[in-house]
């Protein structure tokens, strides 16, 4: 039982579930494909998507959910500065549904679930042909 304290007013809150966030859904991870999150290194992330695109691969998929989606963004434009042009970028972007578990605190109450969209960015960065 929460308590709160407005102007003059007493407010008596009564929880009755404690919310368990669920993990988005994850996509099929190939080589070339990058998650990025909010604790991801950008120097770290920037040197491996380097790597790849110097070494072995032609293009490679970099994926970012929720507060990632703005870091993602910004890694693919500094890849796209440091690399002086020579890659494309091909950005999609789209929501992801995830549903959310709450659970009962007392015996009367039934199990719910509720659902929550998330943003999504997906961004190809490939050689261009020259």
């Amino acid at each position: 039982m929460a308590i709160l304290y407005y102007y003059n007013f007493v407010i008596e809150l009564k929880v009755e579930y404690e919310l368990r966030k669920n993990l988005p859904p994850q996509f099929p991870k190939a080589k070339n494909d990058i998650y990025i999150t909010r604790h991801t290194s950008i120097a770290a992330q920037k040197a491996r998507i380097i790597r790849l695109l110097d070494e072995k691969m032609d293009e490679v998929v970099l994926h970012g959910l929720g507060a990632a989606v703005s870091r993602t963004i910004n890694v693919a434009l500094q890849i796209q500065r440091k690399l002086v042009d020579t890659v494309k970028l091909d950005v999609k972007t789209g929501t992801i549904k995830v549903t959310d578990n709450l659970f009962p605190l007392y015996d009367e109450i039934d199990f719910k679930t509720r659902n929550r969209l998330i943003s999504a960015v997906h961004i190809r960065i490939s050689r261009r042909v020259m």
